[in-house]
């Protein structure tokens, strides 16, 4: 397994409000769809626009609680269904990347429990809107059973620590 520092899995309790996740999945919502893949059958996985809105919100708290100062490097927000469902994976699309896993909306007080995989632990995340999960996504393996929810707004933000920008 890859290195990576364990002090940047992180739980962040309401890094947004409840009203900021409303308006970005408001946000989701109006945006233009461009043939929005269908991954692991969840209805909806793109890449927006308005990253760098959420970015913002969150990235003080981060880089202050981590001691580090992290950069943006995209986000994605994936709509689920009931029934979906995340197959064990890690995520390819940068080297040495951080995400943060961001609840942000549910149809229920259901929780959809998303399981992140270091070698001696794994990490059972339970999310209310509006709070977050950082983790090294590039290196552990992380998955979702299948969603009991009617929806799951999701959002996925991803980070490089600015030291190293020359690895992208």
């Amino acid at each position: 397994m890859a290195d990576y520092n364990k002090n940047y899995i992180k739980y962040f309790r309401n890094i947004i409000t409840k009203e900021d996740a409303k308006y970005f999945v408001d946000k989701f919502q109006n945006e233009p769809t461009m043939n929005d893949p269908q991954v692991d059958g969840s209805l909806i996985n793109r890449q927006v626009s308005f990253g760098n809105e959420i970015f913002d919100k969150c990235i003080e708290r981060i880089n202050s609680e981590l001691d580090t100062k992290f950069v943006y490097l995209g986000c994605w927000i994936r709509k689920y269904v009931k029934g979906n469902k995340l197959t064990r994976h890690s995520d390819n699309a940068f080297k040495n990347g951080y995400v943060l896993s961001l609840n942000l909306g549910k149809s229920d007080n259901i929780e959809n429990i998303l399981y992140v995989y270091e070698e001696d632990k794994t990490h059972e995340v339970i999310l209310d809107i509006g709070d977050s999960f950082f983790f090294p996504g590039t290196i552990l393996e992380h998955e979702r059973e299948e969603i009991k929810s009617d929806y799951f707004y999701s959002c996925y933000l991803a980070f490089k620590e600015q030291k190293s920008l020359s690895l992208i």
